[in-house]
C-alpha cells in the first residue's frame, strides 16, 4: 500500500521510483510478515529502500499519510478498511493468488515476481503420535466448521479462505512453508529468540 495521493498506480510505477531514490526511499512494518514481504521485494526487485520498524502496521499511519514512508505491507483485515475509506492505496495482495473480493493483482502479477506467494496461515497441531481416531475426529468436526455459514462469513470479512485439504494436506504444507520462511527470514534479518 502507498498513501492515497501517492503518484504511483502500479507496482511498476512504485518499483521504478525507489529505484530513483535508492536509498532514500524508506517503507514501514508492523510485523514479521509485512518484513518479509518487503525484503523478498526488495531482493527482486533491487530496491535499497530503509525499512522502519512499528510495533504495529497501524503505529506507521501518521508516516504513511504524512508521505515520509512509501509504501508498506499491510495485513488485509488492518489495510481494507483503509483502502475502503480513501486513506490509502493498494497496489498488490502478496498472495500468489487473486483474493476474492480485492480487486487487486497479486505481487507475482504486479511485480514480475512469480515466486511471491507471502500468506500467513492458520493451523490446529497435535503433539507427535496423536491417536488416529482423534486426528480423524478432529479433522471431521474441523471441516464441518469450515462449512458452517458463520465460517464462510468470518473468512469473507476477514479476506481469508480455507486450507484445502485435512490433516495430511497441511502435514506436507508445514515443511514447504519452513523451508519458504527460512529464505524470507534470512532476506529480512530477522533472527531467532
Amino acid at each position: 500500500m502507498v498513501r492515497a495521493d501517492a503518484p504511483w498506480k502500479t507496482v511498476a510505477e512504485l518499483t521504478e521510483a525507489m529505484k530513483k531514490k535508492g536509498d532514500k526511499a524508506s517503507y514501514g512494518y508492523g510485523s514479521p510478515p509485512a518484513l518479509a514481504s518487503a525484503e523478498f521485494y526488495k531482493a527482486r526487485a533491487g530496491l535499497q529502500a530503509v525499512g522502519i520498524p512499528y510495533k504495529t502496521s497501524m503505529a506507521s499511519l501518521a508516516e504513511m499519510f504524512s508521505g515520509e514512508l512509501d509504501f508498506q505491507f499491510i495485513d488485509a483485515t488492518q489495510g481494507m478498511p483503509l483502502l475502503q475509506g480513501g486513506k490509502l492505496r493498494g497496489l498488490a495482495v502478496t498472495t500468489g493468488q487473486r483474493v476474492p473480493g480485492i480487486d487487486l493483482p497479486t505481487m507475482a502479477e504486479a511485480a514480475n515476481i512469480p515466486e511471491f506467494d507471502i500468506a500467513p496461515a492458520w493451523g490446529v497441531l497435535l503433539p507427535a503420535g496423536a491417536p488416529a481416531p482423534i486426528v480423524e475426529r478432529l479433522e471431521t468436526w474441523f471441516g464441518q466448521i469450515m462449512k458452517m455459514d458463520a465460517t464462510r462469513q468470518y473468512l469473507a470479512n476477514t479476506n481469508g479462505a480455507p486450507f484445502p485439504g485435512g490433516a495430511k494436506d497441511l502435514a506436507a504444507f508445514i515443511p514447504r512453508e519452513i523451508k519458504k520462511w527460512e529464505e524470507l527470514a534470512r532476506l529480512a534479518k530477522i533472527q531467532p529468540q
